[in-house]
């Protein structure tokens, strides 16, 4: 997937699909409606390895919506 950041008024990222998976993928987060983005800042497991300075992007929903803590 092709990342493109503008820095104009604010700072944007843009995800441009390559592949079909990539598609699916943007598809699926956009389908429920609105999307929450949180920083993560201390290490955490994601798919068996650790992560740290990362952003989640994930769908917002009623479970999510709320103020999370952060990570």
């Amino acid at each position: 997937m092709e990342t493109i950041f503008i820095s104009d008024d604010k700072v944007q990222l843009l995800l441009v699909p390559d592949t079909e998976l990539d598609r699916l993928l943007l598809s699926k987060l956009s389908e429920g409606g609105p999307i929450e983005i949180e920083l993560v800042r201390q290490p955490v497991g994601v798919l068996g390895r650790s992560v740290k300075d990362a952003i989640i992007v994930r769908s917002k929903s009623v479970n999510n919506a709320a103020k999370t803590e952060e990570l």
